[in-house]
Parts: C-alpha cells; sequence; structure tokens
C-alpha cells in the first residue's frame, strides 16, 4: 500500500477534528442544523489552516443523510471522502482560472444532482482567476439554483474584485495558535508511535506559523531524515536553522559588540546556507520578548527565551538600544528580497547593529577624536560633538496650525502614506524615511503634516533642521503639494488636542499661522530645470 502523507491521512473528516477556528465552525454548524445554509461561501486566510478541509466538510454535512451531519458513514458521506461523488466538484483555479472554464461550469450548474441534495462547487484559490472569468461567474454567483452551493477557497483575498466578495458569506480563517498545533502534532506522533526529543514540537509549531499541514509536512519530512527518533538538532540541519541558544549567543554577541564571535556565526550562517529572513525575524521576536519582560517582568510571556536569557539581554541594554536593534532588523527583512546578495545584506546589517548604543546623541562630529600623551599615558581627548539644530517646535505655533487643519486632507494622505516605502533607498530621503515609517499622521493643512510618534528619538529626528527640506520635497513627491513636516510625541499630542478643545469651548480667539514659505526651494529647482534643459541631465551634477 502506497504511503500516505501525514497531513492528508490524519485531515479532518468531521467539523470536531478540525484544529482552531472555533468560531467559524460553530457558525457553520448552527447554520447547517437549522437549515439556513448561504447559496455561497467564502473562506479566506492563510494557507494550511484549513480552508479546502472545511470546505469538504460542508458539502458532506448538507449532503449527508444521517442524523449528525456529517455522520461519516452514509453513501454520500463516504463517496465524497473518497472524492468521487458525481455532485462534488473540485475546480482548482489556478489551472482552470479561464473565462471558458467558467463558462462551462456555469452551463452545468442548471442540472439536478444525480444523487445528492446539493451540487457543490469549491473553487481552491478562487483569487487566480481572470478578471473576464470573474464576471462570467457573477450572475450565477448571485442567484445559483435552490439546489448548488459555491465554496470559494484563497489565501489572497485581496485579489478577488468586491463584487464576488459581496455576493459571499465570508469566513476570515486564523493561524492555527502554537497549543493547537502541539496537541495535534501530539496525537499523530501517538497513532503513528514515533519517539522525539522533549521541546522539538514547540520548535515545529513555530516554524510551522500557524499552519496545520505546514506542522505535519514538517514532521513527515524529519520522520523520513531521522527514522527511529527525531531530535531537534536535526530539524535545525533539515531547515537550515541556528537553535534558539545560539540566536541568544548572535544577539549577546550583537550588545557586547564582540565582531569577530559575530563574523563566526556569519560564516556559518553563509556556509549552511540558512534562511537569513527567519533568522532574522527569530532574532527580532526573541528581542521584543525581552523589552516586554523588562516592562512586565511577566515570565508567561516568554516563549522565545528563558527568564535567564531575558535578563541577561536586558541588562547589557536599556530598551532605547533594544528598540533601535529592532527597527534595524525590520528594515533589513524588506531588503533581502531585492538585495543581489542577501547574505552580504545580512552582514552589514549586524555591523551596523554593533555599532548601535544606548546613548549616542543625535549629533554630528565637528572634528575627529584627537590623542594627546601625557606623562607617558595615552589619553582619548573626545571632540566636542555639535549638536544639529533641533527646532523645537512651538505649542502655540503648533495650535495656530491646527486651526487650518484639513480632514479630508488628512484622509487623503493617510492612504498615500505606505508610498513613503519607494523612497528608502534614495539617498536624498533616506533619512526622513526611515523616521516617517515610523510615525503616523496626526493633522494636515495645505502647506504642513503633522506627525506624532510614540518614540522621542523619532520626533527628533524629523525635527531636525537638517531633514527640513527633504522632508518638503518628500512631501510634494507622495502628496504632489510641498509640505513641511512637524513631529511630536504622543504626550504632546494629547496636550494639543485638550488645549484645542479648551480654546474652542471657551471661544478664545487664536491666529491661523501664516502660510509657510518654500520659495527658496524652488528657485533651487528651477535653476537646476534650466540648466538641465542647456546641458541635459546627463551634463551636470547637482551637488
Amino acid at each position: 500500500m502506497p504511503y500516505i502523507a501525514l497531513y492528508r491521512k490524519y485531515r479532518p473528516l468531521t467539523f470536531d477534528e478540525v484544529v482552531g477556528q472555533k468560531h467559524i465552525v460553530a457558525t457553520i454548524k448552527s447554520a447547517i442544523e437549522t437549515d439556513k445554509v448561504a447559496h455561497a461561501y467564502l473562506l479566506c486566510g492563510p494557507r494550511g489552516t484549513g480552508k479546502t478541509t472545511i470546505a469538504r466538510i460542508i458539502a458532506k454535512a448538507v449532503n449527508c443523510s444521517g442524523e449528525k451531519k456529517p455522520c461519516g458513514v452514509c453513501d454520500n458521506c463516504l463517496e465524497i471522502q473518497a472524492g468521487n461523488h458525481p455532485d462534488i466538484v473540485e475546480i482548482d483555479a489556478a489551472s482552470n482560472n479561464g473565462v471558458d472554464e467558467i463558462r462551462e461550469l456555469v452551463e452545468k450548474v442548471k442540472y439536478a444532482p444525480l444523487s445528492s441534495k446539493y451540487k457543490v462547487y469549491i473553487i481552491d484559490e478562487v483569487h487566480m482567476l481572470t478578471q473576464s472569468a470573474f464576471n462570467a461567474l457573477l450572475k450565477t454567483l448571485e442567484d445559483p439554483p435552490s439546489h448548488v452551493l459555491f465554496i470559494l477557497a484563497t489565501t489572497e483575498v485581496y485579489k478577488v474584485i468586491p463584487t464576488i466578495i459581496s455576493r459571499c458569506q465570508r469566513f476570515d480563517f486564523a493561524k492555527v495558535d502554537i497549543d493547537s498545533l502541539i496537541e495535534k502534532m501530539k496525537e499523530v506522533i501517538t497513532k503513528e508511535n514515533i519517539q522525539y526529543e522533549e521541546g522539538l514540537l514547540d520548535e515545529i509549531a513555530i516554524l510551522a506559523e500557524g499552519g496545520m499541514r505546514d506542522a505535519l509536512s514538517i514532521l513527515d519530512q524529519l520522520g523520513a531524515y531521522c527514522q527511529n527518533y527525531l531530535d531537534i538538532e536535526s530539524l535545525h540541519k533539515v531547515y537550515g536553522l541556528l537553535s534558539n541558544h545560539e540566536k541568544i549567543v548572535l544577539i549577546d554577541n550583537l550588545l557586547n559588540k564582540d565582531i569577530d564571535e559575530t563574523l563566526k556565526i556569519i560564516d556559518k550562517v553563509n556556509s549552511q546556507g540558512l534562511d537569513i529572513r527567519r533568522l532574522t525575524n527569530e532574532m527580532t521576536e526573541i528581542i521584543k520578548e525581552c523589552i516586554v519582560y523588562s516592562l512586565t517582568k511577566n515570565i508567561k510571556l516568554l516563549s522565545k527565551c528563558s527568564e535567564e536569557q531575558a535578563i541577561l539581554i536586558t541588562k547589557k541594554a536599556d530598551n532605547q538600544h533594544l528598540f533601535s536593534l529592532v527597527d534595524l532588523l525590520m528594515e533589513s527583512v524588506e531588503k533581502y528580497r531585492n538585495a543581489s546578495n542577501g547574505n552580504l545584506y545580512f552582514e552589514t546589517c549586524l555591523l551596523k547593529a554593533i555599532n548601535i548604543t544606548s546613548d549616542t546623541p543625535k549629533t554630528t562630529v565637528s572634528e575627529p577624536a584627537k590623542t594627546i600623551v601625557k606623562e607617558n599615558i595615552i589619553v582619548e581627548k573626545k571632540a566636542e560633538p555639535v549638536v544639529d539644530v533641533i527646532k523645537d517646535v512651538d505649542e502655540e505655533f503648533l495650535l495656530s496650525l491646527l486651526l487650518r487643519a484639513v480632514k479630508e486632507s488628512r484622509n487623503e494622505i493617510n492612504q498615500k502614506w505606505d508610498s513613503i516605502e519607494d523612497f528608502t533607498d534614495d539617498i536624498n530621503y533616506a533619512a526622513i524615511t526611515t523616521a516617517l515609517k515610523q510615525s503616523e499622521v496626526f493633522a494636515v493643512g495645505e502647506d504642513f503634516v503633522i506627525v506624532k510618534s510614540a518614540y522621542p528619538e523619532i520626533v527628533l529626528q524629523i525635527n531636525q533642521e537638517a531633514n527640513k527640506d527633504s522632508g518638503i520635497l518628500l512631501m510634494e513627491l507622495i502628496t504632489k503639494k510641498p509640505r513641511q513636516v512637524f513631529a511630536v510625541d504622543q504626550n504632546k499630542c494629547d496636550e494639543l488636542v485638550k488645549r484645542f478643545k479648551t480654546l474652542e469651548l471657551r471661544k478664545i480667539p487664536l491666529k491661523p499661522a501664516e502660510r509657510l514659505d518654500f520659495s527658496h526651494l524652488f528657485k533651487e529647482k528651477e535653476e537646476e530645470n534650466r540648466l538641465y534643459k542647456i546641458f541635459g541631465k546627463d551634463g551636470i551634477e547637482v551637488v
């Protein structure tokens, strides 16, 4: 008898066997029991969370002739389980996505079922249908014959046209929680009589990222590699992972500024072809847990590291340092996809991380540090830092700006805010975009944008005089109007709102701010355009 993969062998056959998705299961069971089955369902969510499985269970339940639906023993249930029921049609939209296939389906819909109550059409990965195919399905999906039930499944619901979504009852599947994944794997391992190392299932559950099918596939693959005994070290070898201890050591090396030890781990990552994206995400999660622990001291919130490890890390760096490290790692993950050499970028990211310090002031050094000799003792004389001019934005000025704020403009800019990401790699806007990505729009006027951030260092960076002009030009590119960017922290934002409301209630007059002047920028721009016309864009370099 041929080998059956674990995820197929232990696929749920009834609603009670489904792992997770309790709200979805309860709703659909109730609809079937009360005979309130909808004509179309849209099941959407991450891969391996049970969409197709539940679609097949629905098909059995609505056609089951037993008392408990699905009973699993009547002819209809057995034929559907075997995959040869004439009234249950499964279509893979990835390979049948054309208008002709959908028209053929629509033609067959009008015929009555052969041996059951409902004809059920399960269309998997429905987002792969073409626009014409969607349109061909619309009318039938809205008002199908009473004997037809459509079940659409997709991992990318945003690609499904709104007119299709509006004709279905939509269910959003969540990732399966770690405890449920572990419980199901224990059940499978017990039935298969497999021996395993303590803690292995926790590692697999994390690796599966909320997918039950992925968890069982990993278990299956590891079983083929290890055969008799499944251990954590083998899991790391098969999937190219660093152990949890090695990740903690790597973070510790970054905080200790130990370049030699860090480079040794980087060499191991490169030589073994480890997944740097996953490694970066896992390091981020560990540091995030350490920050949470430092704020709450709650051991129950730790899952990626032990209490001793969290204490070790938080003693070596304050939260500001750890937040900076998280920001750097998260930015790096976004860049891996487009980097020509991801490993080189990862190495550079870690070297940057070593450079981060808890007490680094937001300054630029006017001259290099000088070494002087005094009584045969070498003394390092640090140069006095020259602080970049940071405008402390006056509260009265901000209030006068708020008088000119336009709610519609804020909504419009909120919709465009994600496009800041497009300018991250542009050297002209790199400093301001990094800060703006970690802020949110608070108020918008014809010539200004006020943003708020939870991090004081982000507020300082945005308000730096050096970033003023690049912020204005960036806003012109994104919002089609030059606007100066001002930043406030959350506390100041709350104070502004409170004061603004007080002034309104007491009817205290406040003069709106005068329009901001950006002429200096656009005189330069006009001059650049004039030179481009004379010499061509390749003929001059703007410094």
